[in-house]
């Protein structure tokens, strides 16, 4: 289950946050002001996706990385996986 969770953390906590802003929105009473704070959250949400996701990485095997690392550049080297 732990690992599940993990890989789909993201994904639970957005359909939590639109859950609960549709339930907010339920109580606006003009359609038109409910549709706009749906639509705002949901675009919210896709950006969050969109700006958060891991990019490609500049190396792609090792033998990359280590004649970088050994060629006395200043290296910056950070581990992140979207799992």
């Amino acid at each position: 289950m732990m690992t599940w969770l993990n890989h789909h953390s993201f994904l639970v906590l957005m359909v939590a946050v639109l859950v609960f802003g549709v339930v907010v929105a339920s109580s606006i009473g003009r359609p038109w002001l409910r549709g706009i704070v749906i639509g705002s959250l949901g675009i919210t949400v896709l950006l969050a996706y969109v700006t958060l996701a891991s990019g490609e990485s500049t190396h792609v095997t090792e033998s990359s990385v280590l004649i970088t690392l050994g060629d006395g550049s200043p290296t910056f080297i950070e581990f992140y996986s979207d799992y």
